[in-house]
Order: C-alpha cells, then sequence, then structure tokens
C-alpha cells in the first residue's frame, strides 16, 4: 500500500508503482462518441433575489471556446479579455430554463449582482472537469505505449 492508501501490484513489466485499479481501457469507435448520452450537466439553481431557480446546463467545448474567442482583443500589442461579456455569454448559454437571449442577460448582469455571478459560477463549475475527475482518470487509466 502506498502513502495514498492505494493497494499497488506489480504490473506486468515489473514495476510496481502502477496503482491496482489501473484498467486497460476498452476502445470505443467513433459512433460511441456521436450517438452517446454526452456528459452535460443540469442543475437547478435556487436564486433568492427572484424566489425561484433557474435551469442552467454545461456548456460544450465549443459553446465554451466560442464564447472565449468573442471576448479576446488585442489592445497594445496585449491580449485583454472582456470578462463582463464572457460573464453575459455565459448566462445566455448556460441558462436552459427559462432561456434569455444575450441582450436579456446584459440586462441581467447590470440588474444583479450576487444572484448573477452564482448562477453563471454554476455554469463554470459544471463546464469543467473537476481535478479530482483527472486525478481519477489517470490512476484508472494507463496511456497506451
Amino acid at each position: 500500500m502506498n502513502t495514498l492508501g492505494i493497494e499497488q501490484e506489480a504490473s506486468p513489466n515489473g514495476s510496481d508503482h502502477e496503482p491496482a485499479d489501473v484498467v486497460d481501457a476498452p476502445r470505443f469507435d467513433k459512433q460511441s462518441w456521436l450517438d452517446g448520452p454526452g456528459d452535460l450537466d443540469e442543475v437547478e439553481v435556487h436564486v433568492d433575489a427572484i424566489g425561484g431557480s433557474v435551469t442552467v446546463r454545461a456548456l460544450t467545448a465549443g459553446q465554451l471556446a466560442t464564447v472565449q474567442d468573442q471576448c479576446l482583443h488585442m489592445k497594445n500589442d496585449v491580449m485583454k479579455v472582456d470578462s463582463q461579456r464572457m460573464a453575459v455569454l455565459k448566462f445566455a448559454r448556460g441558462v436552459i430554463e427559462p432561456q434569455f437571449t444575450e441582450d436579456e442577460a446584459n440586462v441581467i448582469a447590470h440588474k444583479f449582482g450576487r444572484s448573477f455571478n452564482l448562477v453563471v459560477g454554476v455554469i463554470d463549475e459544471i463546464s469543467k472537469a473537476s481535478e479530482e475527475d483527472v486525478q481519477k482518470a489517470r490512476r484508472r487509466f494507463r496511456p497506451r505505449r
């Protein structure tokens, strides 16, 4: 057992540096990605200021890339991020019930503080892989050699 409390077995190559839960990952074909269920979490977020809740969905990788592209610009040879616009775009794309346009999300951003930031924060949180998920995947699967 190592210092993390993970039991280890000797690996096929004689090394005992891989945890016992390391497995060869099954090989998936293209259709598994295309027809699979996806991994976009949906969460109800209670917002005290409005006395109700909204449903938010994680942003896809494509949506996040588009938001970032729309919020980056050069100024005096320095890349700048329009963080206000980024939050508005995330809100408009991530809140799915009720749905808001970009203009409506902008109005909300100027009218609400903590509530708006709470919703955008939840969208950010569910849109990324947590460090725990990444570490778990690293422990579970070994790279192909």
